[in-house]
């Protein structure tokens, strides 16, 4: 019996398929509630942090909301995550040139700091998650995660 098997309370699978699909359910949950965990030291969820990343990387440019929603991991309800960003301060609406009825997003200062602070955690959070595996290791694991896209 595995790790996961008794974590999950399964004997057995039906196939190394079920097996694979049920473990990488398992350890994805397990990852994304440990980097919840970290983002919510700044009072964020993980997808608001990623909303937050994604807007650092094109500053000091906008985005609208469709394209910040095509590059997210989760593509939750955006609109609602940007709300809650604003309402913070740590991101601004800005009216579109082309069509004023459409908004573009861009990060704050603030949003800068929070996204600077948490930065500084990720690694070693992302080294504790990873603390099992070699380098070679870890190489092979994004490889094979490859060939699911």
């Amino acid at each position: 019996m595995t790790e996961i098997s008794r974590a999950i309370t399964q004997k057995s699978f039906q196939s190394p398929q079920q097996e694979a699909i049920i473990s990488l359910m398992f350890v994805s949950q397990q990852v994304k509630a440990k980097l919840e965990n970290l983002c919510e030291t700044e009072k964020i969820t993980l997808s608001q942090f990623n909303i937050l990343r994604i807007l650092k990387g094109v500053y000091p440019e906008a985005h609208p909301r469709a394209e910040i929603r095509k590059r997210m991991i989760d593509k939750s309800d955006v609109t609602r995550l940007i709300d809650r960003l604003e309402n913070r301060g740590l991101v601004r609406r800005i009216s579109a040139e082309k069509d004023k009825r459409h908004s573009l997003t861009v990060i704050t200062n603030e949003g800068i700091e929070l996204l600077e602070r948490l930065n500084v955690k990720f690694p070693q959070a992302h080294d504790e998650i990873l603390e099992k595996f070699t380098k070679p290791q870890v190489l092979s694991l994004i490889h094979l995660l490859k060939k699911f896209v």
